[in-house]
């Protein structure tokens, strides 16, 4: 099973819950959209990851991409 890598930075409380997968190339590609909706962007020529600032909670993203059967990962921010 693949594994996705996922980092967070900040609290969903006051809305500056920073979201970063770190290997994008696992995602299914029908699954860049969905993502999309939740304020993350990305991967592009300089940056290979998807990131920005969470729209939605941590629970509603990672339920997102476990129901393409993908597992998550939880890293450390850096």
């Amino acid at each position: 099973m693949l594994s996705v890598e996922i980092s967070f930075r900040g609290s969903e409380d006051d809305g500056t819950l920073y979201a970063l997968i770190h290997n994008p190339a696992v995602l299914p590609s029908g699954l860049y959209s969905q993502i999309k909706r939740y304020g993350l962007t990305g991967p592009s020529g300089n940056n290979p990851q998807f990131g920005g600032t969470l729209n939605g909670s941590r629970r509603a993203l990672t339920e997102l991409i476990q129901t393409y059967g993908l597992a998550l990962r939880v890293v450390p921010f850096e």
